[in-house]
């Protein structure tokens, strides 16, 4: 029951998730996420750091048992290389998430920049991964050795297993502290209470802490949902070796502070200085303290406890150096948005835990054990008569309807609710103006309050006398579309907007045959790629005797040489056409009251008025 509900549950978390990643692929992180150029590194990314240490567990088990030949601890080494294993993998899943391009991900395996701690990283996660693809094959392989070539790769394995873990155990502590590095480089944008030259030593040194931790939680879980029994006898003993290392952490940590001479930042009044000391001693010092005691130790569920605290403590320390830490230096007020918190768990515990919940039930991820005694009542039978073993549980037919019921279900709800944006683009916002031809009907909400006034289209070309006055307020010839209206060049209520479609000419360049579209504008190869450094579109440019970009008697103005074609805010363009034009036209009629404000903005909280 308690597999089938955690199942139930997992999949419509993913179900939910895949709706969110499906919006952040189809329209960008602009659309999806609270992320910005200030905070371009938010909550999935403290996730996936803290998830990249949980695998620590793996080379520190593996190096137990195979180099250091601790055989006692051997029945956890499988168990160790799986959390490894999924711990890297979705490293990688949401990296390509993060990534603004994400098909370019395979660029460092081809265009090397050995300068870049990211360069380092990106190899270290790439050969780590394969290590650990390496080290859980057997696991996989064993179970069909009646093929042999199956069988000979299983043998190959097994005897190359040492040095394929010295080679990960190189790797892992390469890349846990490499990971520190990157925000080495970047003391300007920290807190003092949790930037660190040596931040390379602790993110190492913390991850060991959570690799053991994380090894401890997945015993209990497993004991929870599959009924196997906890190692009493190596638990214990792995939960002091953990509180041993977030001891030497803390001390760390603190002597750091003392020599770089920021320790008064652990006595100011600051969510700052708060926030350290929740995680140094609520989360992490008094967690390792009680589990010297015998009696925390000898308890499954309270040694659990323990060290899922401690696991939650580096894990907020994670997200606090990737974020929290960057408020205060740079004034920034991020919170993750719905989509990022569905995206971020939907990956891990979601799909993760789903995968390992896959390979515990089909493979022998577990060394062969008893379960609990039937007599235990906190435990329901077990699945399979133990005699004949039938199965005894759910059918594979019952288990697909149910899961993907959830599925769908949680996937309609988020569609239901995604935000304007989400769904249609970080550039799809309602426009101010709704396009018009002819006679029909245009409404203006000038400052978008939800206020309309009725905009005459018609009306407006009978008493302006000819069509020639259509480039008033339409300034520019557009193929096959020689009436542009307001809000495709004015696309913000203040701000000027780049209306250069640099995608698009691209894209058109390479559909005519060009073999190198960049060339066409940027006529200097070593110069910056920017707007100043382009050739003007009209004077020497390609639409210098074919298309007239700017409409005969408009009168806006293009910025510079006419190549950035910037488009003023909404709001200017409107009160400089329309105030124009009704001064103009008060002379002529002899209604000095035409320009007035009144005239458009009148008066009364209804949702529409009639400006004729």
């Amino acid at each position: 029951m308690r597999v089938r509900v955690t199942k139930t549950v997992l999949w419509s978390l993913v179900g939910a998730a895949s709706v969110a990643l499906a919006a952040r692929f189809g329209n960008g992180l602009g659309a999806t996420t609270n992320l910005s150029d200030l905070t371009p590194w938010g909550l999935w990314i403290g996730l996936k750091l803290a998830g990249v240490a949980f695998a620590a567990g793996g080379f520190t088990i593996a190096g137990a048992v195979y180099i250091f030949q601790l055989e006692r601890y051997h029945k956890l080494a499988r168990r160790s290389v799986l959390l490894g294993l999924l711990g890297y993998t979705f490293f990688v899943v949401s990296l390509i998430v993060d990534l603004g391009i994400p098909w370019n991900i395979w660029r460092p395996v081809f265009y090397w920049n050995p300068q870049s701690p990211l360069f380092e990283v990106a190899w270290c996660v790439m050969l780590y991964l394969t290590v650990l693809l390496l080290e859980f094959a057997p696991v996989v392989l064993e179970k069909y050795r009646q093929v042999r070539l199956i069988d000979t790769a299983y043998h190959f394995l097994v005897a190359a297993r040492i040095p394929i873990v010295i080679l990960g155990i190189a790797l892992s502590v390469l890349h846990q502290s490499s990971l520190g590095t990157l925000f080495a480089i970047t003391p300007h944008r920290q807190h003092p209470l949790f930037y660190s030259p040596i931040v390379n030593v602790l993110f190492f040194v913390s991850c060991v802490a959570m690799g053991l931790g994380a090894v401890i939680v997945e015993s209990y879980v497993a004991n929870l949902l599959y009924r196997r029994k906890l190692d009493h006898e190596l638990l214990p003993t792995i939960g002091r070796v953990m509180a041993w290392v977030v001891w030497l952490y803390i001390t760390i940590r603190l002597t750091d502070l003392t020599i770089r001479g920021d320790g008064h930042f652990l006595i100011e009044r600051s969510w700052n200085a708060a926030l350290f000391w929740f995680e140094t001693l609520a989360l992490l010092l008094l967690p390792s303290l009680l589990i010297q005691l015998r009696r925390v130790r000898n308890s499954r569920a309270l040694l659990a406890t323990m060290a899922f605290t401690v696991v939650g403590g580096f894990m907020l320390n994670r997200l606090t150096v990737a974020g929290l830490a960057t408020i205060t230096p740079t004034g920034t007020h991020y919170f993750p948005s719905g989509l990022e918190l569905l995206m971020s768990f939907g990956l891990v515990p979601g799909i993760a835990v789903l995968i390992w919940m896959f390979l515990v039930e089909h493979y022998e991820v577990w060394q062969p054990e008893p379960v609990l005694e039937r007599a235990d009542p906190s435990f329901a039978p077990p699945a399979r008569d133990p005699a004949s073993g039938v199965w005894l549980g759910d059918s594979l037919l019952a288990a697909f309807k149910r899961n993907s019921l959830a599925f769908i279900v949680a996937a309609a709800v988020v569609f239901a609710f995604l935000p304007h944006q989400a769904l249609y683009g970080a550039g799809a916002v309602p426009a101010p103006v709704q396009r018009a031809r002819g006679s029909v009907v245009m409404l203006i909400d000038g400052d978008r309050n939800g206020i309309s006034v009725e905009f005459k289209h018609q009306m407006h070309i009978d008493k302006l006398g000819d069509k020639d006055s259509c480039v008033l307020c339409h300034h520019l010839d557009e193929p096959l579309d020689t009436d542009t209206p307001c809000w495709v060049c004015h696309r913000d209520q203040w701000s000027a907007t780049d209306i250069f479609d640099h995608d698009r000419h691209v894209a058109d360049l390479k559909r005519m045959g060009s073999g190198n579209p960049c060339a066409a504008c940027h006529l200097d190869p070593n110069g910056a790629h920017t707007s100043e450094h382009t050739a003007s579109c009209t004077a020497e440019g390609c639409h210098r005797d074919h298309l007239e970009m700017r409409r005969k008697g408009a009168t806006v103005e293009l910025e510079g040489k006419d190549r950035a074609r910037l488009a003023g805010g909404y709001v200017d363009a409107l009160h400089g056409v329309c105030i124009s034009c009704h001064k103009k036209k008060a002379a002529e009629l002899n209604r000095p009251h035409h320009p007035d404000c009144v005239t458009c903005h009148l008066d009364g909280p209804v949702p529409f008025r009639s400006a004729g």
